[in-house]
This record gives C-alpha cells, structure tokens and sequence, in this order.
C-alpha cells in the first residue's frame, strides 16, 4: 500500500488541495453572507467547475478565456501559406469537434464571450445534430449577459435555429411559431440594452430580424402584419428584386397574391433570397482586440454536408486540445493560489 510519504511532492499536493478548498469555501461563504454584493451569475452558475473558477480572479480567467479563443480561431482556419507565411485564410467551424473543448472552458471562463455562444451553438445545432444543446448554449448566454448590448444576438441566434434548422437537419422541422418570439425578444432586448447596429454585419441587426419576421408572417397568413414588419426594416420595398419584396408590393397595391411569395406565377422558377437560412459567422485572425468582442465577420453561408471525416479528426489533434483544456485549468487554479 502507497503511503503519503511514498508520493512524489506531496506537501506540495496536500498544500495545494487545502488552499483550494479554503479559498472556495470563503468564497461560498462571502457569496452566502452578502449576497447583494456579488453579481447573480456568481450565484447560480451551474456548472460545478465555474463555481472553483470563482475564487481566481476575474482578469486571469479572462486571459485564459481569450487565449483558448485564439486559439480556437486557428483551428477555424487552414493556417500561413508559403507565399503569405503570416497571413491565415478563412477556414470552417461545420462539424470541428475539436474547438469545442476550448470555447466551452473559455465560456467557464469568461460567461460573457458573446462570439464564443455563438459559433458554439451553431456548431452543435445545425453541424453535428445537437441543436437542443445548442439552445441551452445561448440560453446560458442569455441569462449571463442580461445587460450587455451584444443580448440581441443571443435571442436572434436561437431564433435562427428554430427557424432554419431543417436547412441543415431534414429529419428536422422548423419551428417559425417559436422563432418569431425570439426575433421579437431580440428586437426588445436591442432596444432596451441600447444596442449598436453593426452597418457590416448583414446578420444579427435589427433590420435582418424585421425582414425575416416578415417572411414568417407571410407564412402564417399575416399579410399585413409581414408589411408592416418590411417597413420596420427601413429597406425601400420598391428595391427589392427578391420574392418577397415583389409578394409585399402587391400586398401593398392590394392585389391578389397567393399564400406564399415563390408561388407567384413570375418567379416560381427564381431563387427566393429571403427564404435561405443565415449567413454563418466565423472570428476573425486580428489580434488587436484579442478579446474577440469584436472579431467576428460575416461571410456567404455555403449549405453542405457534413462528412464523417469532419467529425471524426485524428486522434492526435483530440488528445493535443484535451491537454490544453487540463493544463490551463490547472495554470489559473495554481496561479490564483501561489
């Protein structure tokens, strides 16, 4: 039988096990006599590892939080070419297992990493079949940042789920009934929060959620409603060369139109731009804001399957991520110790 004397360092272990739970328990102890002082997320945060990362404090979990998405960005990219050796072109996050490790410690982290939910979820969602957890992602994300300006997105994403998801999953349904109530959750939350409408960000903006909101009220029979979601939109109805801007025109003049835009006899043959699903989002490689708050770009969504070979990556590449993940949680553990 091994013996405490018989370990390697092991004053060095019991020191370490024994700050760490006393530097947990004062910390439950604070939290439990002057509730009023600490912020509610700290109170019910429910992932047991969060609770431990309390007692490190807020500035290094926030560098680790930032590294891990630095990380993870690389992975989302093909990495330097030899004729551009610093530069990294645009690669995918569709069914990357492998960055998922690294966003969910940087959300334990750092709960209020907007992006980090974002490209989470999707990933779970609509590239490997899991949107109810994708859900609970942004859920999470929700209750965490009730406050900041970036909330609407967390509400419009979940909305993209329920209101796309059979785009990327057939044997699922879209669910536009409930995708409508987060659309209007993120316009409230846009105002409310005094959000700031990003001109290059084609996507999570309020005059996307009114054109989107628009075409489900077509499809619920709302007619008028769905014109009135366009003019919200603050787009010229009369520029608009899609389907559903030439179906609104004649909702407008009061003509007869049919029960959904691409039945309109002159574009049955025509792609309905707003019938496709969102654009996707991926982070950008600048490191000048290595927070990432501000490191996502829109690009073209590119519907395609996901094929095994993405899901399942080289062993190698998994065991490197895992030990990542384990080293840096030790790193602030000990850090915020010694």
């Amino acid at each position: 039988m091994i013996t405490i004397n018989q370990l390697k360092y092991p004053r060095v272990f019991i020191t370490l096990f024994l700050l760490l739970t006393l530097a947990f328990t004062f910390k439950v102890t604070l939290i439990a006599d002057y509730p009023e002082i600490f912020p509610e997320s700290v109170l019910l945060n429910l992932h047991p590892v969060a609770v431990v990362l309390e007692a490190v404090p807020r500035q290094l979990r926030a560098f680790f939080a930032d590294y891990l998405w630095l990380t993870a960005d690389e992975y989302m990219h093909f990495g330097p070419s030899k004729k551009m050796k610093e530069a990294f072109f645009s690669g995918s996050y569709a069914g990357n297992t492998e960055i998922m490790p690294m966003l969910e410690l940087a959300l334990i982290l750092e709960p209020e990493h907007i992006d980090a939910y974002g490209i989470l979820s999707q990933n779970l969602s609509f590239y490997l079949g899991r949107y109810k957890e994708g859900i609970q992602v942004l859920q999470r994300g929700i209750f965490f940042n009730k406050k900041s300006p970036r909330l609407h997105e967390l509400y419009a994403a979940i909305g993209y789920i329920y209101g796309f998801i059979k785009s990327y999953r057939n044997n699922l349904e879209n669910n536009r009934e409930i995708s409508l109530r987060y659309f209007d959750a993120a316009l409230k939350a846009y105002e409310e929060n005094h959000g700031k409408d990003d001109p290059e960000d084609e996507v999570f903006c309020p005059r996307n959620y009114q054109i989107i909101r628009s075409r489900f009220l077509v499809e619920k029979g709302e007619k008028e409603n769905a014109l009135q979601a366009w003019y919200s939109s603050g787009i010229d109805l009369n520029t608009g060369s899609d389907a559903l801007s030439l179906y609104l025109r004649k909702v407008e003049k009061g003509e007869e139109v049919p029960g959904l835009p691409e039945e309109l006899p002159e574009i049955k043959n025509l792609l309905d731009l707003a019938y496709k699903p969102p654009l996707k989002r991926s982070p950008g490689t600048s490191e000048e804001n290595i927070s990432g708050a501000e490191n996502l770009t829109s690009a073209s969504h590119e519907d395609h399957e996901v094929h095994e070979d993405n899901r399942m990556k080289e062993n190698t590449v998994r065991k490197r991520v895992f030990y990542q993940t384990i080293v840096l949680t030790l790193l602030a553990i000990g850090l915020s110790i010694f």
